[in-house]
């Protein structure tokens, strides 16, 4: 079968398009930007930001995990945060707002991505079911070659922290 040059173009731009719209989605839209001081950090990947408006927001860092208080690494994981933020001025882009009503964001201090370094540090997981900065895998191998932080934890204890909190819901019984 014989497509004509005028078929092919228009196939071509079809793909284009298609592209276009499968990518264009791949970067949240920067919804808001904010500066203030952290004021207090709950666990390793939430804090609460003074803004300079003298407003509390509480902001979930995004596309990360960090362990739970209660899971190995959970309190280590909060006191690295608190070593990197706390009572320091940051910036929050923020990307989202969860159903608790935090701002999910990204923080710089001084230009310097924290949601990035919880990783590389070995202080959190990427976060695959809402990661778009891919680079941040990047950096999650490194720590895990490198044995940085958690991942220095024995591997059965390496449990991710959505598998985690899976696993310490209760079940309701089932009626036979």
């Amino acid at each position: 079968m014989k497509i004509s040059v005028k078929s092919k173009n228009v196939l071509l731009t079809l793909i284009g398009i298609g592209l276009f719209f499968a990518f264009s989605n791949l970067y949240p839209e920067q919804i808001n930007e904010v500066s203030g001081k952290v004021v207090a950090v709950q666990d390793g990947d939430t804090v609460t930001i003074l803004t300079d408006e003298n407003k509390n927001i509480k902001v979930r860092l995004s596309q990360i995990d960090a362990p739970e208080k209660n899971q190995p690494f959970g309190q280590k994981s909060k006191q690295i945060l608190s070593d990197l933020v706390y009572l320091k001025e940051v910036s929050v882009i923020e990307d989202d707002v969860d159903r608790y009503g935090r701002v999910v964001a990204t923080l710089y201090l001084n230009d310097h991505d924290i949601n990035a370094q919880m990783v590389q540090k070995g202080a959190a997981w990427v976060y695959t079911e809402y990661v778009y900065d891919h680079n941040l895998y990047l950096l999650q191998d490194e720590a895990k070659l490198e044995k940085r932080g958690l991942w220095a934890l024995p591997e059965k204890d390496q449990i991710p922290p959505w598998k985690w909190r899976k696993k310490k819901k209760p079940t309701k019984p089932t009626l036979e």
